[in-house]
């Protein structure tokens, strides 16, 4: 017997929500997927009850997840700032040949799709990860940025005793410290913008695609300085140059030149380079190879802007348009309740 093609519709949580522009507000892209090919669908975008806030609801066809989506979506998202919001989970469509057991499609759950989800997951994890690398915004919680998880250790229960009597108890955090950035700089999260998911999930689409060396790189020196490991930043940095600088002077992977020598050798070719790359990047990048100093936070965002501009000229496709709005992430916070015991 001939099994009936189903329209079959998943929603998938994010660990890390994505920012998006409100325009990006149940917009759809193609997914392409080893079996077969579906529809992405992100959360759509209300105006709220005022001018100055934004509503995030279920995508168009998805209504009937959201009285029961997984507990780590705590909805479909929510408002970040102006035109800003966060997408908490995605949702898919897809047609399938599905065998019901002669039973009508009201009265059970589909199954059998084991194949389906495990290519989607594997398509998940390109998406969020070409989404680190071009818009700097850490989807993946195997390396994530410290603003992304809620420490255990702010969590704290307090309550006092006199002559054997308790009061009632507390969940109060302590104070703890958040860094807050007050401008745009080179390692700053942007904005996901339609031009954006349109050319992510084209990515993501093609598993035989690979970032190249320089711009894997230069994501991991923006992951490092989001933490604060400044010199991390430098030697991230340092490698990405020097895959660039040998990839453009057609030199072999193992020529052995120091980076000095590869930005001497790049100016004697006639390559345009920063007049401050040496004071900048080289000199302090050797400093914290070498001799294991930790470089100013503004040479290392410095560095990583130098790195990041020969990649939009030389490497184009593979970053952000440079007048992207910067994405505000608010830090996150687990309520901890407790009982009035």
């Amino acid at each position: 017997m001939r099994m009936p093609s189903i329209t079959v519709r998943i929603v998938r949580p994010l660990d890390v929500s994505l920012v998006i522009h409100r325009s990006v507000g149940g917009a759809t892209a193609e997914v392409v997927l080893p079996t077969g090919r579906g529809t992405l669908h992100l959360p759509s975008v209300q105006d709220g009850d005022d001018e100055n806030h934004l509503r995030v609801d279920a995508p168009q066809g998805f209504t009937k997840a959201s009285a029961v989506l997984p507990g780590s979506m705590l909805g479909w998202g929510g408002y970040n700032a102006p035109n800003q919001v966060s997408a908490n989970g995605l949702g898919f469509q897809f047609i399938a040949n599905i065998d019901t057991g002669g039973s009508a499609l009201g009265s059970v759950s589909l199954s059998g799709l084991n194949e389906l989800h495990q290519e989607l997951s594997s398509w998940i994890r390109r998406f969020c990860s070409w989404t680190q690398l071009i818009l700097n915004q850490p989807l993946d919680l195997t390396d994530p940025a410290p603003g992304v998880i809620h420490p255990p250790s702010s969590a704290a229960l307090t309550w006092g005793e006199l002559d054997g009597i308790e009061s009632l108890m507390s969940s109060s955090p302590p104070p703890f410290a958040i860094n807050v950035e007050i401008e745009t700089t080179s390692v700053s999260e942007r904005l996901m913008e339609k031009s954006d998911l349109t050319g992510i999930t084209a990515l993501a689409n093609d598993p035989e695609t690979i970032a190249p060396v320089e711009v894997q790189f230069l994501g991991a020196s923006r992951l490092a300085a989001q933490r604060g490991r400044l010199r991390q930043c430098l030697v991230e940095v340092g490698i990405g140059l020097e895959a660039l600088l040998t990839r453009l002077l057609r030199l072999d992977k193992g020529h052995g030149k120091t980076l000095g020598k590869l930005v001497g050798d790049a100016t004697d070719a006639g390559l345009s380079l920063p007049d401050d790359i040496k004071v900048n990047l080289v000199s302090p990048r050797n400093d914290a190879v070498h001799r294991g100093a930790d470089p100013s936070r503004q040479v290392a965002l410095r560095a990583v802007e130098i790195l990041d501009g020969l990649i939009r000229t030389h490497t184009p496709g593979f970053s952000f348009d440079i007048s992207r709005e910067r994405a505000h992430r608010p830090h996150r916070l687990d309520l901890n309740i407790v009982s009035s015991q």
